[in-house]
């Protein structure tokens, strides 16, 4: 048997502190992964969300051959209006979560 150890060998030797503190970082790596998932998920809600109340919002005509609008006769504006305050509650929500995912990010991984 060769004086080097192998790889197996010195896995037994390790003691406890090494052992915590490999298991450390790579809890610490799994979490920071995690917390950069979760701002990357919020941001692509809120374009989802943005995307959305731009399409709504589009009014214009139909095709560049006429100058009629695509709103349909059936056009509620109740409607209309109920969800365009919705969207734009739900991208305000949206972007205060973003704020806190992204403080959380900077005070614990940065």
């Amino acid at each position: 048997m060769s004086s080097t150890k192998s790889k197996f060998a010195t896995t037994l030797a390790r003691d406890n502190k090494q052992i915590r503190a490999d298991r450390a970082i790579r809890i610490s790596e799994g979490v920071a992964d995690a917390q950069t998932r979760l701002v990357m998920d919020i941001r692509g809600q809120v374009r989802t969300k943005e995307d959305e109340l731009a399409a709504m919002t589009d009014l214009s005509t139909d095709n560049t051959n006429t100058t009629m609008n695509v709103i349909s006769p059936n056009f509620n504006a109740n409607d209309f209006v109920a969800k365009i305050n919705t969207l734009k509650t739900e991208i305000k929500m949206l972007n205060i979560k973003l704020e806190i995912a992204e403080e959380t990010t900077q005070e614990w991984f940065s």
